[in-house]
């Protein structure tokens, strides 16, 4: 999960990275706002010989089965509409990268499930790489969802998985108000942050 300060570069970083490892397919799945930033640094940067296809419309969706070394963009919202998921789902990625993985903060959002939840396209590929400039926009209860599918090591206690509630009491303050739960503050993050040390890379401008 590469979540360095807006500014840093990701988008080249795993462009960069990919090729390293010889990603031959490789599907994006990020905002609709930033399609053109992908398809521009995957196009002026990639060194592997690799098609690039930018998905803007349902009507472009067979674009997703062009044969051959591939890198497929797309939206979020275009990735979990019933028919492209269908297409996306047919073939087999080497790399499937999450572009402001935050968008999979919810666990029972009909996205998250989709994208990430049993039989989710998540399935579909060999590796996982995550980015985004602000991982837990509110709090770290926030990450609770994506650790439990790439990185669960993160949230085990005693050979057990803690469940939401027992992760968000682990690691913040808590009040109960008229609404339920709300989280008012962090506790443990020198702790958490070990933990995520082998997962979880994010640098600073100041760094």
């Amino acid at each position: 999960y590469i979540a360095d300060e807006p500014g840093l570069g990701k988008t080249i970083q795993v462009v960069t990275a990919a090729d390293r490892i010889g990603s031959q397919r490789i599907l994006v799945v990020c905002p609709a706002s930033v399609r053109g930033v992908w398809t521009k640094e995957f196009k002026s940067e990639q060194k592997t010989a690799r098609t690039v296809v930018r998905i803007d419309s349902g009507a472009e969706s067979n674009k997703i089965l062009t044969e051959g070394p591939l890198v497929c963009i797309i939206s979020y919202d275009l990735a979990v509409s019933d028919d492209i998921l269908g297409k996306l789902k047919m073939e087999k990625w080497d790399l499937l990268i999450f572009d402001e993985a935050h968008y999979l903060k919810g666990a029972d959002a009909a996205r998250s499930q989709k994208l990430i939840g049993n039989g989710g396209l998540a399935f579909r590929a060999q590796r996982h790489w995550l980015t985004s400039g602000t991982p837990m926009p509110n709090h770290i209860g926030e990450l609770w969802t994506i650790l439990r599918v790439f990185y669960p090591a993160a949230i085990y206690e005693n050979g057990k998985a803690l469940d939401y509630n027992n992760f968000l009491e682990k690691y913040c303050i808590l009040i109960n108000d008229t609404y339920g739960l709300k989280v008012m503050g962090h506790k443990d993050l020198t702790a958490f942050r070990e933990r995520l040390k082998p997962f979880l890379l994010r640098r600073t401008k100041a760094e």
